[in-house]
This record gives structure tokens, C-alpha cells and sequence, in this order.
């Protein structure tokens, strides 16, 4: 009875020792599976950072995009006066203005009121379709801006606000660049009374007392 009660306890500690021993087995096979997944995928993540492409918050450059030139308008002159002869005072000193006299190739005038105007002294007789652009080339030593150019025609006679152009300079006596020379340009279209024949005009060249020298009138039509 002895000897078996000591052979089932042999049993017995043989079992418990097989079974620690099978634990023991498993729990390392788990950590070493949960140390390889780990390691997978720690390994995964550095290859997604090393492979992924670098962020950027700098804007594409692009090339500022630029006006296509224009060309200036091409004119061919119809009437010019150009003042480059001593005997060329075509203008009467009407209003307003005193010396006036032809110069170095200039019209020179001193205004001596608020309403200085100038007239020609001989009809133009210009058709009103062949005229497209006005220009006079004016050195304006006053300190206004603002200068007037009027007309009659063999349709309507006399002189008027509503045949007649507003025009601003660009420079005046009180300007630092008082010394530049101003263009003015006049569309004839813009004034709907601008017809038939042209007989007389009309500049005012300031409104205001001062010196005003001119360099040419000009009258121009467009090219075809």
C-alpha cells in the first residue's frame, strides 16, 4: 500500500512538472510572436515616413502675366500749324491775352485774365470726316489745367459749349514737372456736332494768367 501511494505521488509531480513546463513553453512562444509584430510593425511605419513625400506649403511660381503692348494709333496729317515761320500768326489774340508773337518755333502768349482765347484769322474749311484726332503740343506755365478748344461749321455758325472740347493738362506752373511739355489729344467723335465743313477754332489755353507756349495744332485722320 506504501509503494503505491509513493508511485502516484511520482505520477503526480511528473504531470504538475510537464504542465509548468508546457505553460512556461507557450508563454514565451507569445512573446516572442508578440515581439516580431512589433517589430513588423514599427519596421512598416519607417518604411511609410521614409517612402511618404515631403510635405510642402510653398506656392507654385508662376510668371506674372504681362499686357500685350499696344501700338500707338497711326494718323496721317491733314492741316498742321506748326508756328516755325516768322510770318505764321494765324491766330488772333481775342480775349484775355497780350504778346502774342511766333518765337523759336513756338506760339508764345501771356494771359492776362480768367477767359484768354485765341481765334483763327482764315476759314479752314476742313471736311469733318477727314478729321480724327486733334492734337496741340502746349508748355502751360499757369496754374490751371484746364483748356478749351471750340469750332463752328457751315451748318451751324457761332461758337459754343456744345461745339467744343474740355481738355485737362497734365502739367501745370505749380507742379514740380511744371517744365514738361503737355499733348493733348481730342477725339472728334466725341461731340456729335462735329459735321459738314470746319470754318473757324477756338483755344482757350488756360483760365487763368500766365505764360502758355505752343508747339504745334495739329489735325490728323486715322490710317486705314
Amino acid at each position: 500500500m506504501r509503494k503505491l501511494l509513493i508511485f502516484v505521488s511520482l505520477v503526480l509531480c511528473a504531470l504538475l512538472i510537464f504542465s509548468c513546463s508546457d505553460e512556461s513553453g507557450q508563454a514565451d512562444e507569445t512573446t516572442v510572436e508578440e515581439t516580431t509584430v512589433a517589430e513588423t510593425d514599427e519596421a512598416a511605419h519607417a518604411t511609410e515616413e521614409t517612402t511618404a513625400a515631403p510635405e510642402t506649403t510653398a506656392e507654385p511660381e508662376t510668371e506674372p502675366e504681362t499686357e500685350p503692348e499696344t501700338e500707338p494709333i497711326k494718323t496721317v496729317v491733314v492741316k498742321q500749324f506748326t508756328f516755325t515761320d516768322s510770318d505764321e500768326l494765324s491766330f488772333n489774340p481775342t480775349n484775355h491775352i497780350t504778346d502774342m508773337r511766333i518765337e523759336d518755333g513756338l506760339l508764345k502768349l501771356t494771359s492776362t485774365g480768367g477767359d484768354p482765347f485765341m481765334i483763327t484769322k482764315d476759314p479752314l474749311d476742313i471736311d469733318a470726316t477727314e478729321i480724327d484726332l486733334i492734337r496741340i503740343k502746349a508748355l502751360n506755365m499757369t496754374e490751371s489745367y484746364d483748356c478749351q478748344l471750340f469750332f463752328d461749321t457751315d451748318i451751324e455758325g457761332g461758337m459754343s459749349e456744345d461745339k467744343s472740347y474740355r481738355c485737362i493738362y497734365d502739367y501745370a506752373y505749380s507742379e514740380p514737372d511744371s517744365d514738361e511739355w503737355n499733348i493733348i489729344e481730342i477725339y472728334t467723335e466725341d461731340c456729335f456736332k462735329w459735321e459738314g465743313l470746319i470754318k473757324y477754332i477756338r483755344f482757350d489755353p488756360s483760365t487763368t494768367t500766365g505764360d502758355v507756349f505752343i508747339d504745334y495744332i495739329s489735325f490728323e485722320k486715322f490710317e486705314n
